[in-house]
């Protein structure tokens, strides 16, 4: 299986994934530096937020398994 083939069927998959783990990475992010550095970021609930819409539409347009 050529390489080109592999990544043309899994793309979607490793996308999401990517994705869900940078929101989970930035509301992390966000997380530690409200609770424990007592100084919220401005752009990580919007960057958060896009990245969960993208997803979502990511997701709905997959074909399921």
């Amino acid at each position: 299986m050529s390489i080109l083939r592999i990544i043309e069927e899994k793309f979607e998959l490793y996308l999401s994934i990517f994705l869900l783990c940078a929101m989970t990475i930035v509301m992390a992010i966000q997380v530690f530096m409200r609770y424990v550095v007592q100084h919220s970021l401005s752009w990580s609930e919007e960057l958060a937020r896009y990245i969960f819409v993208g997803l979502s539409s990511l997701q709905s347009a997959m074909e399921p398994r």
